[in-house]
């Protein structure tokens, strides 16, 4: 699980658990919640796109969907090996 995955889903449970108000929440804490929730409506109801999340981390998917974790990746360094033309 990702730092992003993990805060988006503590938020949610802060919400949902009343710990949190949603006028408490900084402008990039709810673009994180909406992406997590896969919500493009910024009006949309905090406690709302909090459940989604819940579901999608219960379920596996979206935002936590094992494919959305990046896993690192060596970089393509081939353009630096000596070229046989000569």
């Amino acid at each position: 699980m990702t730092a992003n995955q993990r805060h988006s889903l503590e938020l949610a449970v802060d919400l949902l658990a009343e710990r949190r108000s949603p006028a408490d929440l900084t402008d990039s804490q709810w673009a994180l919640l909406l992406l997590a929730a896969d919500v493009r409506n910024p009006q949309a109801i905090p406690q709302l796109v909090a459940y989604r999340i819940m579901q999608q981390f219960e379920q596996g998917t979206g935002y936590f969907s094992p494919s959305c974790v990046a896993t690192p990746t060596a970089p393509d360094v081939s353009f630096l090996a000596p070229s046989s033309e000569g």
